[in-house]
């Protein structure tokens, strides 16, 4: 079944996304599922072609991934970060902080800061669409300093840093409902960073030699991470 984004509902009454409505050609009568401001999705049938709205049949639950995960990601140059936000968005995830560390070499003016943030939720949600999961919250450009205010809600807090002591094992995951990651911009975390990130409960971890761009690194460990927890799920249910 086709999918679209809703842009506002009201009762039983859905307004649909007008690009998709067009891309689709949908027709009265056709069935689409919605993806929903609230987050959730809904089995749609398209009732006013002109007015392009459609009425709830049936509310269907996001897709809810095995953990609860939030991902800091530090702001990287050119679009980096919205390749890092499309496919965090596609396999699903909690939260996502874009964060100001020692090492970002440049700064994003005030004015434009709610710009980037709108971009990266819209990413969010059209990714969250295709894939059928939760749209992740995006939270404002976030200062390191200042990640602790939303760090305190998870389990377990890992940095991963290439001079860590010690590495990855699964102990460091799997035991854990809910868990925030942070990765580093492309010259990696300073010490003064670690050292910050330490203070507020995290836990330095590498991957041994293996050293992956700041780009794909989030999108790789989340992969894994999805990928496991569903297996462990599986096999204690």
């Amino acid at each position: 079944m086709k999918k679209i984004r809703a842009i506002e509902v009201s009762g039983d009454e859905v307004y649909l996304n007008p690009h998709h409505f067009d891309v689709l050609r949908l027709r009265n009568g056709d069935l689409v599922i919605a993806l929903l401001p609230s987050g959730d999705f809904a089995k749609v049938e398209v009732i006013d072609v002109e007015r392009k709205t459609g009425r709830i049949v049936e509310v269907i639950g996001a897709e809810i991934p095995p953990k609860r995960v939030c991902v800091g990601l530090s702001i990287l140059k050119k679009s980096k970060n919205e390749t890092q936000v499309e496919f965090l968005s596609l396999i699903g995830v909690d939260a996502i902080i874009p964060l100001m560390t020692s090492r970002v070499d440049f700064s994003i003016p005030i004015d434009k800061m709610k710009k980037v943030r709108e971009r990266l939720q819209k990413i969010a949600l059209e990714s969250a669409r295709i894939s059928g999961v939760k749209p992740p919250v995006i939270h404002d450009i976030t200062p390191l300093e200042r990640i602790n205010q939303i760090s305190e809600q998870y389990e377990e807090k890992i940095v991963f840093w290439e001079g860590a002591e010690k590495i990855l094992s699964h102990d460091d995951i799997i035991n854990t409902n809910s868990i925030i990651f942070v990765v580093g911009p492309e010259g990696g975390f300073s010490e003064h960073d670690i050292k910050l990130l330490e203070r507020y409960g995290f836990e330095p971890r590498s991957l041994g030699q293996r050293i992956l761009t700041a780009e794909f690194f989030p999108i790789y460990f989340l992969s894994a991470l999805d990928f496991i927890s569903r297996f462990t799920q599986s096999r204690l249910s």
